[in-house]
This record gives C-alpha cells, sequence and structure tokens, in this order.
C-alpha cells in the first residue's frame, strides 16, 4: 500500500537482476479497480559503471477504456518516486 491510497501485490522480486514486478489491485481515480484491469507494473535497475549511477526502467500493462488518463496520472508518481 501506498500512502493508504493504493493497494498493490508483488508479483516478483528478483535482487540479482534488480528487477521487481506488481499489481495495482486498487488505487485512486484513473487505477481504481472500476477503472482499470491486470495492471501490471515492473521496474528494473540498469547500473551505469562509467560514472556509478543507475538508470531505472518502468514499464506498465494495463487494460483500461481510458488508457492516457491512467498514463498522465501514473508517470508523475513514478518520476516524484525517483
Amino acid at each position: 500500500m501506498l500512502n493508504d491510497a493504493f493497494h498493490e501485490t508483488l508479483l516478483s522480486l528478483h535482487d540479482h537482476e534488480h528487477t521487481l514486478s506488481y499489481n495495482i489491485d486498487d488505487g485512486p481515480g484513473p487505477v481504481a479497480k472500476d477503472s482499470v484491469a491486470n495492471y501490471i507494473g515492473r521496474w528494473r535497475v540498469l547500473p551505469i559503471t562509467e560514472n556509478n549511477t543507475a538508470l531505472v526502467e518502468f514499464q506498465s500493462s494495463f487494460d483500461a477504456p481510458n488508457a492516457a488518463a491512467v498514463s498522465d496520472f501514473c508517470n508523475p508518481i513514478y518520476q516524484a518516486l525517483l
């Protein structure tokens, strides 16, 4: 749960590959269970050895009648979390 607003289920966590995936079961607005189905988020962290930093790659898939609303809602949240 994120801020008591998102209800998520961790699907996989791989320390060695630096990846995780999860399902959003319910949340506010466009990611409410009545508005979106099958939301699977995937995170992957890739090392950048040249300057000892990392790249975080995020992907998601979902079924929603208004996909743009889901993206517009989620993208600023993920950017803020990073």
